[in-house]
C-alpha cells in the first residue's frame, strides 16, 4: 500500500507541482512523509503484536498482545483520509484549469470510469489467480479489460 499511494503522490507532483511550490507541492510532500513511517510503523506493530511470538498462535502460552482491533480501527481511519485527499487532489486540480465546464467534468468522468475500471480489474485478477485452472486465466483475462 506504501508504494502504491508514494506512486500516486509521486505522479500528482510530477503533473501538478511541476515548479515545486503551491499547496499541492506541500500538501504532496506532507502525505508522503506521512504514510511513509506511518505504514513502516503499523507494519511493526502488527509482526510485534504479541510478547513472546508463538503467543500469537498459541494464547495459552504466558505474555501479552496489542488490542489488534483498535490498531485496525486507527489504521483504517488513517487509510480512509488518506485516500479521500488522493482522491480529491486532482479533482480539485483539474477544476482550476481553464477550460470549458463541460470538458471538465467529461475529464473526470473519465478518470471515474478509469478508476472503476481498475478496481473491478484488481477483483476479476485476484479471482482468476485464486482459481487453480490456467485455462480460465488464460479466457477471461480479456473480458475482464473490457
Amino acid at each position: 500500500m506504501l508504494l502504491t499511494k508514494l506512486s500516486i503522490l509521486l505522479q500528482l507532483l510530477h503533473i501538478f507541482a511541476p515548479a515545486h511550490q503551491g499547496a499541492v507541492y506541500y500538501l504532496c510532500h506532507f502525505l508522503i512523509w506521512f504514510n511513509g513511517p506511518f505504514y513502516i510503523s503499523t507494519m511493526f506493530v502488527g509482526i510485534f503484536q504479541c510478547t513472546p511470538w508463538e503467543k500469537f498462535w498459541n494464547p495459552l502460552l504466558p505474555g501479552h498482545c496489542v488490542n489488534i482491533d483498535t490498531v485496525n480501527i486507527v489504521t483504517a481511519s488513517i487509510n480512509a483520509a488518506s485516500d479521500l485527499v488522493l482522491l480529491l487532489l486532482p479533482i480539485i486540480c483539474v477544476w482550476q484549469l481553464r477550460m470549458s465546464q463541460r470538458k471538465k467534468l467529461g475529464f473526470l468522468l473519465y478518470l471515474q470510469q478509469l478508476c472503476c475500471k481498475s478496481v473491478s480489474f484488481q477483483r476479476r485478477s485476484k479471482e482468476l489467480w485464486d482459481d487453480t485452472n490456467l485455462n480460465s486465466i488464460v479466457l477471461a483475462f480479456p473480458a475482464s479489460c473490457a
